[in-house]
């Protein structure tokens, strides 16, 4: 029988620090792993190819739309990210749990997709001033995209933290404790008697 496995999705908004608590969360915690999104946008210093992201044209992106590819798939400052089918399968065929990183959109889509089986923890800093301070401090941004960013933010945040989207709330004041707190929900999570397999039950007699 195919493991069924946990789907827990980190999300937040831009700055939230979702991207850094993914990275560290990953070898700390048995049997888990990132599903790697797919994008059309551009390789950014110091990232790999299916390791990050997996990076393709703007053609094949579409081009896998059209086969069904994708779970999920949206649009993002005028670049393409999906979550591909293949990443759910190899969990289920290798008997591992999946963390997903991706923006609210998507996770409205998984979530319409999977229900009660994804479990959403919703990643957000002390407070929208130390949003502000994260996403000045990257000096990427001019100051049109840096409102816009932080507009986004706060029409993200009224999504997530409506309690039939989100299942936690994670303070990311500082990355050890969030981790903290994450792997703690996994664990929780992984111990829910909803998630027994057919082995366990029959060995429980119930």
């Amino acid at each position: 029988m195919k493991h069924s496995p946990l789907l827990v999705c980190i999300a937040g908004p831009t700055a939230s620090g979702k991207s850094t608590i993914c990275k560290a969360l990953i070898p700390q915690v048995d049997g888990l792993k990132l599903s790697v999104s797919t994008t059309t946008r551009a390789p950014r210093p110091g990232e790999t190819d299916g390791v990050d992201y997996n990076f393709v044209s703007t053609d094949e992106f579409k081009r896998r739309v059209d086969d069904g590819a994708f779970i999920e798939h949206a649009q993002f400052s005028g670049n393409m990210y999906g979550t591909e089918w293949v990443n759910v399968d190899r969990a289920e065929a290798e008997g591992y749990d999946l963390v997903f990183e991706i923006e609210v959109q998507g996770v409205q889509q998984l979530k319409a997709r999977y229900g009660d089986r994804l479990t959403t923890v919703f990643v957000f800093p002390v407070s929208f001033a130390e949003l502000e301070k994260r996403l000045r401090g990257r000096a990427t941004d001019s100051e049109e995209q840096i409102q816009q960013r932080l507009k986004r933010a706060k029409e993200e945040v009224a999504i997530l933290s409506d309690t039939s989207f989100s299942d936690y709330l994670v303070i990311n004041d500082s990355l050890d404790a969030a981790i903290v707190r994450i792997k703690a929900i996994i664990s929780a999570e992984r111990c829910r008697l909803d998630r027994l397999t057919p082995k366990q039950r029959k060995s429980l007699g119930c």
